[in-house]
């Protein structure tokens, strides 16, 4: 386990320590018999926290108790599926065509979990955990073989290789950057794992620490290039979503949805496997309306909510202008606050598309240009 090899279906992933050549002693510093038994039988050392601590410092105190928490708990998870694909595949007979590769794929992850089991995964936390990343993946190949669908696990996120900031990052004060440069395009790093449910491991190497190994293609997984699917969609797009069903909340105006939002969803309109533009969006109304008339719409819309959208800024600008020129002016205070919910709501409008509900847009900006003459009034006087 200390020296990562042994597993089934994972590459040679030596603990972090052992790289650094720290030695078994090291950590085992407690004794475990009292003197007069030990000059019998011999003496045997525990791992104590107190080890850590004097190699790394007071923040990891607490580290040793949350990695065999965390290693028992994803044990416990994967022996509660483990426990429902072997009732699966024994109600599966054995002529099934797939029953011998799913009868080993079973035996290959009940192997790993005895392996962090009886190997005690805090000797190799990342080891570990993929080797149990690893036989969760072999329980649900196991499960399609035979034609069911995968069992659920309560801990599958980490399982399936979020674990690095319970088993480190937290404990060690280590605070993901927001974004991330990856080649020419700049990534919302922690929303990948926050919102979209990506784990860290689909991204980073298990065996070397902060190391990439995402790729175009495998970014273009999850990104408009595996079929139209709306749920990949909303994974992403919440905004445009609420703002298209108009769940989205706007103070004084009351949301309302978008004239297709009880008609179609996201790729309804928008055929994700397609180069992204307007001009393909309108080719998708045709798919439902004969009319060619129908394909001007989208581009009205849009142009509608540009105009607004630039009036509002406009003003904002102005207005921002007159603050400068001004700041003594006993209005100033009042102005600010109406300029800031002015910005705030064209900002609204611009992330969510207000072409996704054209409407909403136009009240939304109405009510923005209003707040924004307003202060424009007062500081002008």
């Amino acid at each position: 386990m200390y020296m990562g090899m042994g597993g089934r279906g994972t590459p040679m992933i030596p603990s972090h320590m052992l790289a650094v050549r720290v030695e078994c002693v090291a950590c085992h510093v407690e004794p475990k018999r009292e003197k007069a038994e030990a000059a019998i039988v011999g003496q045997t050392f525990r791992p104590s926290e107190r080890a850590c601590l004097e190699c790394h410092g007071e923040q990891y105190k607490g580290m040793l108790d949350t990695w065999t928490k965390t290693i028992d708990t994803m044990l416990a998870a994967i022996k509660e599926k483990l426990v429902g694909v072997e009732k699966a595949l024994a109600a599966t007979p054995a002529s099934h065509p797939q029953f011998s590769r799913a009868r080993k794929l079973v035996g290959d992850a009940n192997y790993n979990v005895d392996f962090v089991k009886l190997g005690k995964g805090v000797h190799n936390v990342f080891f570990a955990a993929d080797l149990l990343k690893v036989a969760n993946g072999y329980l649900d190949q196991a499960m399609v073989a035979i034609g069911k669908p995968p069992v659920k696990s309560p801990e599958e996120t980490m399982i399936r290789g979020g674990y690095c900031a319970v088993l480190c990052h937290k404990q060690a004060g280590v605070i993901a950057p927001e974004q991330v440069k990856f080649g020419t395009e700049t990534i919302p790093h922690v929303r990948h794992v926050t919102d979209f449910g990506v784990t860290c491991t689909a991204c980073h190497s298990a065996e070397q620490h902060q190391a990439v190994t995402a790729t175009k293609s495998s970014c273009l997984a999850c990104h408009h290039s595996a079929g139209n699917d709306n749920e990949r969609c909303l994974a992403c797009h919440k905004l445009q979503n609420a703002f298209f069903t108009g769940a989205v909340e706007v103070e004084e105006v009351e949301p309302v949805p978008g004239s297709h939002a009880e008609l179609t969803d996201c790729v309804g309109c928008h055929n994700v496997q397609a180069k992204h533009s307007r001009r393909a969006v309108t080719k998708q109304c045709l798919a439902c309306h004969d009319d060619t008339s129908y394909l001007q719409a989208l581009e009205e819309w849009a142009k509608g909510v540009a105009r607004g959208l630039k009036e509002v800024r406009g003003l904002v600008r102005k207005g921002e202008a007159g603050l400068r020129r001004a700041p003594k002016n006993p209005k100033a205070p009042e102005a600010r606050h109406l300029l800031d919910a002015a910005k705030g709501d064209a900002e609204l409008v611009a992330k969510a598309g207000g072409v996704h509900n054209p409407e909403l847009a136009k009240a939304i900006l109405a009510k923005a240009k209003k707040a924004a003459e307003q202060a424009v009034s007062m500081v002008s006087r």
